[in-house]
């Protein structure tokens, strides 16, 4: 499956350089469109409704967001002629100069369907873009719904330029929400929450009657919402599903669609008075550079609001509810995981991994029904599904053979993905059927949760040379982190091994379950503001992670026998993939908010794979190696001539000021070490840099290393005082040719003013060369640092699979604020 996919991705080898997130994007939908669902063109040569014409073949479509079914009605079409014979087919002239005739008739119709005054906008998502911008001060604070329409998103990027105050809210946590406003109103002018009526993907209701409850008791809660998919279809004079629930306030603000239900085209902003209509058609960007509405589709609004204010309107509605009730009707009696059981026309049906939705998609197609895939970035990757949508073109016999189609295709995508529908229930957080419970899949790989399960030689010839993770190196940790009362210090490990019919092993790895501060592998300055937020609020962007490897250990934790298995090969793929859903198994029993696969460098066959899998690269941290040279001259004749240059500046003149102390267990001076000191030097590195933001390591840590023969203490002291505490300590890890400092802890006072750092890294190259090792593992961070004794730079990537994005779009909404990784 990955060499078929790299043939499938254009230019990839390009993409995999510039590791550009519009590339990954691009080649991720790419692969939706080339599976045939997604990108379609329609062939028909008069539309009925009910079908459309593909490759071909006429489908069933359920991808309409005409949910009434007007576009085809007689008086509808007719409009359109009418009006291209008084007015033409365009009237070019921006709304700030001129407005067609037809405008006035339509806004004012609108404005007695929605109950305020309106302005009629090119589309909805320029309504956004005039009004958000237009309203929103720099007092202001806005609060975003994580699942609010991608167009309010927009808008609110343009409008935080002014300074405004943005967050984001888990969606559906009403309590958060509640919280949030209550900490904000008392600081700002206004504060905004945005919205959406009926949401685009799921289908599922605003709570708009809490909202507005809220609205009441804060007298500065301005309420935004977008009720594009829910305008027409429900509430008086087809008024909405926010407007039917919520008095029209100078509160309240809805921008709506007029090419949805309503069956015509541009968007909608009603207001509560006329100084707030007038504001944003005087100021909104679009509204002075866009193009108009042309008469011809202001023609059909002009009908479609007749017909929407006649007592036609009403049957049209309960019919559509009757369809809308038949359809869920039918996927419940077929036991399918419907994600949201609100009364709308929008459908979906929660598969999980994007490639299975494609499957499932294209299943779908091939059998004469077309819906629409639903995957990354418009859903969480984890989140993929079928969504399809209810119009009053659809009938009975339509529903039922949809639903009969899923059925029957449903569990085939999944085995032909080599997946489970298992774990969909838990990731939308619904009940499964009793008739959907299957008995669990045998398990290909061998699953252990001690280090002290596995064969000491077996674990060492697979992965003890690439880290401090050897069997021994883990005992260490497991003891360390089994602190099950403190969430910051209980890792709890899971080792995982594959084998051939022989009993080889061909594949192996290790995870570790632990408490992130989610901006880990951000830069320092995103996480100084997550900290200065985490001062109020200690639980802020902290989760469960299930991470490959351990956040005390660095290089390549995945073994994949290269003899066994060839890179690509069907047995290279089923050994991957039959660790990846054990991973992916664990990490939902461990309730991970991330699975995160790290430290792998580039490798465009295993991207391709990980990529159909359903995760997300980003850039990782560089890890760093250097040779050691036989002696120090030689090691600096090595260096370039700026390295040089930096050596005898910065380096060389404190070489005499330190000396250094090796301590292992079995030395006699480990049995008076100042452990207090030691805790406390570690406590002052890590105060005083966010590099790679973790929690700190128990001060338990550096005195238990010591009961393991591969660790041992490099005290660092000022020369000549050798009774003294220490200024510097590391932590090492000794192994066979290499050596490995993992953790450092320094007087800060000694750093700013004594060269300590420099010396401390002059001090692992000549530990190093005493004990004959040739390689020195340097880890991650310091990278200039480091580059400057010789190391050599190894780019890694992260492979993310989330269960919601929620922590990564408010990571990216700080960024943004920051100014951060946008440019």
């Amino acid at each position: 499956m990955a060499l078929k996919a790299l043939s499938r991705i254009p230019h990839w080898e390009d993409a995999v350089r510039r590791r550009s997130p519009l590339d990954y994007l691009d080649r991720f939908v790419s692969r939706t469109a080339e599976a045939g669902v997604l990108h379609c063109r329609a062939e028909d040569e008069v539309l009925n409704g009910r079908t459309v014409r593909i490759e071909g073949r006429d489908r069933v479509h359920f991808g309409s967001c005409s949910y009434l079914g007007l576009e085809l009605d007689p008086r509808m079409k007719q409009a359109v002629c009418d009006a291209a014979d008084r007015f033409g087919t365009q009237f070019s002239s921006s709304r700030s100069y001129l407005s067609s005739p037809l405008y006035a008739a339509v806004e004012e119709r609108l404005a007695e369907i929605l109950g305020g005054p309106t302005l009629v906008t090119p589309s909805t998502t320029l309504g956004h873009l005039s009004a958000i911008p237009a309203l929103v001060e720099r007092e202001d604070a806005m609060l975003m719904d994580h699942q609010v329409h991608h167009s309010v998103q927009t808008a609110v990027q343009v409008a935080r330029r002014e300074g405004c105050h943005v967050e984001l809210v888990r969606h559906g946590a009403f309590e958060e929400l509640e919280a949030r406003v209550t900490e904000l109103a008392p600081r700002h002018r206004r504060v905004w929450v945005l919205a959406d009526g009926v949401y685009s993907m799921f289908g599922d209701l605003a709570p708009v009657d809490a909202l507005w409850a809220l609205a009441e008791r804060v007298p500065n809660l301005w309420l935004y919402i977008d009720d594009a998919h829910g305008m027409g279809w429900c509430g008086p004079r087809g008024c909405g599903s926010v407007l039917s629930r919520v008095p029209m306030t100078s509160r309240v603000i809805v921008a709506t669609s007029l090419n949805k239900s309503f069956a015509a085209a541009g968007g909608c902003l009603v207001f509560g008075d006329e100084e707030t209509r007038r504001r944003v058609f005087t100021v909104g960007g679009p509204m002075i550079f866009a193009g108009p509405v042309q008469p011809p589709m202001l023609g059909a609004a002009l009908a479609s609001a007749e017909i929407h204010l006649s007592d036609e309107l009403p049957a049209l509605q309960e019919d559509l509810r009757e369809r809308i009730d038949a359809c869920t009707l039918a996927l419940q009696e077929r036991g399918l995981p419907l994600v949201s059981s609100d009364r709308t026309p929008i459908h979906f049906v929660g598969v999980g991994l994007p490639r299975v939705a494609r499957n499932l998609a294209s299943r779908l197609l091939d059998e004469g029904w077309f819906v629409n895939v639903s995957h990354f970035p418009a859903v969480p990757m984890k989140q993929a599904g079928i969504r399809f949508t209810v119009t009053r073109h659809l009938g009975q016999e339509d529903f039922e053979g949809l639903a009969d189609a899923l059925a029957r295709h449903y569990e085939p995508a999944f085995r032909e993905e080599g997946q489970t529908s298992e774990a969909v229930w838990r990731t939308f957080g619904l009940s499964q059927p009793a008739s959907r419970r299957r008995p669990g899949a045998p398990r290909e790989v061998e699953e252990f949760d001690r280090i002290e399960a596995l064969d000491r030689s077996e674990w060492d010839r697979m992965l003890g040379d690439r880290g401090t993770f050897t069997w021994n190196g883990l005992r260490l940790l497991e003891r360390c982190f089994d602190d099950r009362d403190d969430p910051e210090r209980d890792w709890r490990f899971r080792y995982y091994v594959v084998r051939d019919e022989r009993g080889h092993p061909i594949a192996a790895t290790f995870f570790s379950r632990a408490s992130w501060k989610l901006d880990m592998l951000e830069d320092a300055a995103v996480s100084q503001e997550v900290e200065s937020r985490r001062a109020g609020d200690p639980g802020f962007l902290v989760a469960p992670v299930f991470s490959m490897g351990s956040l005390l250990t660095e290089g390549d934790h995945l073994f994949l026998d290269p003899e066994r298995l060839p890179p690509g090969s069907p047995a290279w793929e089923k050994a991957l993939g039959a660790l990846l859903t054990a991973a992916r198994d664990r990490a939902e029993a461990e309730s991970a908010e991330w699975l995160v696969l790290r430290d792998l460098e580039d490798d465009p066959i295993l991207e391709a794979f990980l990529d159909v899998q359903g995760f997300v690269r980003r850039s990782g941290p560089d890890r760093l190696d250097a040779r050691v040279a036989r002696s120090e001259a030689a090691q600096l004749a090595a260096l370039g001539s700026a390295h040089r240059r930096f050596q005898r500046r910065e380096v060389l003149p404190w070489n005499d000021a330190y000396e250094i102390e090796a301590v292992d267990g079995r030395s006699p001076a480990a049995a008076d070490l100042p452990w207090t000191r030691i805790a406390d030097l570690y406590r002052q590195v890590k105060a005083s840099s966010l590099e790679l933001n973790t929690f700190a390591l128990p001060d338990s840590f550096f005195e238990r290393a010591l009961d393991y023969p591969e660790w041992e203490l490099l005290l660092i002291r000022e020369r000549g005082q050798r009774e003294a505490p220490p200024v510097g300590v590391i932590a090492a890890f000794r192994a066979p040719g290499r050596y490995c400092p993992v953790v450092i802890g320094m007087d800060q006072a000694y750093v700013r003013s004594r060269g300590l750092y420099r010396q401390a890294l002059r001090a692992t190259f000549t530990r190093a060369r005493q004990l004959g090792a040739q390689r020195l593992q340097l880890g991650l961070g310091a990278t200039l640092q480091k580059r400057r004794f010789g190391a050599r730079a190894i780019a890694t990537n992260v492979y993310l699979q989330a269960e919601d994005h929620y922590a990564l779009d408010v990571l990216a909404q700080i960024k943004a604020e920051l100014g951060v990784g946008t440019g």
